[in-house]
């Protein structure tokens, strides 16, 4: 059986490598401080991290996709643990992957690869922020006490569409440098 006709759950050592390479340069933007940068936003950052785990997801799969987002849940606990309820930071952000394996895989049925790509980095971008803001809402997380949605929404626009605008980008292009480096096999690998 060769890896074309595998389910898309089948976790084979390919994807297991995958997800190491994409969890180690998660952790490497991390140590070299390039995984968070200073905006002004609840959290007084913004993050790149989600391109990788979307990567993750569209290259390897959604099992790879979620093990990378756990990944970046590791380390947004290490950046922002006394700031945050552990489930605000950890809760969401494995499905960054998911989603951006579903997107992709749905969308490059009917379009372009390279544009399901674009399109499967930005809604794993607004994932991350969705679902981290939205699990911190219902837990309770006194960071976003007393926040509505709407305010919220106004207040992290702007970061939201430069993370999504980024990893779109970031997306579209490494899935196109992949592909032509597989000798255009579909993905996930």
């Amino acid at each position: 059986m060769n890896s074309q006709s595998k389910s898309p759950w089948t976790f084979t050592t390919q994807r297991l490598v995958l997800a190491a390479i994409f969890g180690a340069l998660i952790f490497a933007l991390y140590v070299v401080g390039l995984a968070f940068f200073p905006v002004p936003n609840i959290s007084n950052a913004a993050t790149i991290l989600a391109t990788p785990v979307s990567l993750a997801g569209i290259i390897g799969g959604p099992i790879a996709g979620l093990i990378v987002g756990a990944v970046f849940s590791i380390v947004a606990q290490l950046s922002f643990g006394g700031a945050f309820l552990p489930i605000s930071l950890m809760g969401g952000r494995p499905f960054i992957g998911l989603v951006a394996w579903a997107v992709y895989a749905g969308l490059s049925r009917v379009m372009n690869d390279k544009v399901a790509a674009f399109i499967a980095g930005a809604l794993g971008s607004i994932t991350n922020t969705v679902a981290t803001v939205g699990i911190a809402m219902i837990a309770g997380d006194p960071a976003v006490a007393g926040a509505t949605v709407p305010v919220l929404a106004v207040a992290l626009a702007p970061q939201v569409l430069f993370e999504a605008v980024i990893s779109a980008i970031a997306c579209s292009l490494i899935v196109f440098a992949v592909r032509q480096a597989m000798g255009g096999r579909k993905l996930p690998l």
